[in-house]
């Protein structure tokens, strides 16, 4: 037994910070130095009596519930986020041995030295821990994992489990047959390509799932914004029926010579200025091609609300013309602003009617730049917010800021900056015209 703790320790120690570090990447989240030491020590201590004492059969089981319960301990996370993470970690892992795999089958004609010699099995474990330390690094690897878990997370408990589950019992049946008969090549080759055929397959069934919940995204916030529109219209002709009975009223008065006609006239005017038309007004300010309808119909849902609009946009923005750019540049435009603005109406409406504000700013400095800012009464985490689609709506709801970052990875001409000063959470587009 001691000389198995001997063989297996270094390894052990090896593979438990090689995890850490991969988790620390993925979730973006780094603990302070006792805890890292006190979950590097328990991970190793775990790990290595997991492989000195369990039967093959059951190490991959094993070392994966015993990661996933001290990554649950330690990062605090929920625990669908500690599956996928940990998934994640399983996944890199294997692709390095894969990596180091064929690279020593391809130069040796026999590699089980390699693992039942206590120091090429030290020297092995660096090698794959090496591997995966420099793909985890890969930006397009990182970019993508967190677009996946941020997404993975608003799929149902149910399918992700199940998910998970499969491909941890088809890659530990596969891995069984890898490792015990590595002299054989085309053994290797065969099942280390099938697992990676299942790897591509649950990828496959994830964008699709992801599409379908963007899918039922637009289609809600297109729902939203014809009830707008509807609310807009029956404004409308209940205005045009005020403004004939009022008609009415002024024929009255002109046929009865009536003197107070031209103080009811000033009284109607006045209150049609400190109406629509002087929301109307400020909108004319901003650039036509879509975004100025926009705004104008979002203004009059904050009028409805009580919500206090103050809009400032500079001269220069007002000699920008969105007509001129592509319709897609237009369409991502406007969809990035109306999921910002619907968030930030939803937002303000927290607070009672003398608190709420939103303050829109639009201005040029070398690109076009919105600013759009509101009070919030709840902690929000900046970082997930600009690296991970974070949402702080409950009960499933929030896919419009996933919606928003979708869009501004897919432009290469849209930028997107988040700050929080104060309680105010502002929200920054910029626009490479």
């Amino acid at each position: 037994m001691l000389e198995a703790i001997k063989i297996y320790f270094l390894p052990c120690l090896i593979n438990s910070l090689t995890a850490i570090y991969i988790i620390n990447k993925i979730s973006k989240k780094k603990l302070n130095l006792k805890c890292e030491i006190m979950l590097i020590f328990n991970m190793t201590i775990l790990l290595l009596f997991n492989n000195v004492f369990s039967d093959e059969s059951y190490k991959f089981f094993i070392s994966i519930t015993i990661i996933l319960f001290l990554s649950k301990l330690f990062y605090l996370e929920s625990f669908d986020k500690i599956i996928i993470m940990n998934f994640f970690v399983q996944i890199i892992i294997f692709i390095s041995e894969f990596i180091y795999s064929i690279i020593m089958i391809t130069f040796l004609s026999d590699i089980n030295f390699l693992f039942n010699n206590p120091f090429w099995l030290f020297i092995s474990n660096l090698i794959i821990c090496l591997i995966s330390i420099y793909i985890i690094n890969i930006k397009i690897v990182i970019v993508n994992l967190h677009k996946i878990l941020s997404l993975t997370t608003k799929l149902d408990k149910f399918t992700k489990y199940n998910i998970a589950l499969f491909l941890i019992v088809i890659i530990n049946f596969l891995l069984l047959f890898i490792y015990n008969d590595y002299g054989n090549k085309k053994d290797l080759l065969f099942n280390s390509f099938l697992i990676i055929f299942y790897i591509l397959i649950f990828l496959f069934l994830l964008k699709e799932k992801m599409k379908n919940l963007f899918f039922i995204e637009e289609r809600e916030s297109l729902i939203k914004t014809l009830s707008e529109y509807e609310k807009m219209l029956d404004y409308q002709r209940v205005s045009n029926h005020e403004n004939k009975n009022q008609l009415l009223v002024i024929k009255t008065m002109v046929e009865k010579n009536n003197k107070k006609l031209i103080d009811y006239l000033n009284e109607i005017i006045k209150e049609k200025r400190n109406d629509n038309e002087i929301i109307y007004s400020k909108a004319k300010r901003i650039p036509s091609g879509g975004l100025q309808g926009l705004i104008y119909q979002k203004m009059l849902l904050m009028q409805e609300n009580n919500i206090e609009i103050i809009l400032d946009v500079s001269p220069q923005v007002r000699k920008i013309d969105l007509s001129n750019i592509s319709a897609k540049m237009n369409y991502d435009i406007c969809r990035i602003i109306g999921v910002i603005l619907d968030n930030a109406i939803e937002e303000t409406m927290k607070f009672n009617k003398k608190e709420r504000e939103v303050n829109i700013s639009m201005y040029v400095d070398n690109l076009f730049i919105i600013e759009i800012s509101n009070r919030i009464k709840d902690n929000i985490d900046i970082n997930k917010i600009g690296n991970r689609g974070y949402t702080t709506k409950d009960n499933g709801h929030g896919y419009g800021l996933i919606l928003l970052k979708k869009i501004v990875n897919e432009n290469d001409k849209i930028f997107n900056d988040v700050r929080i000063v104060n309680n105010i959470f502002t929200q920054i587009i910029k626009i490479k015209m």
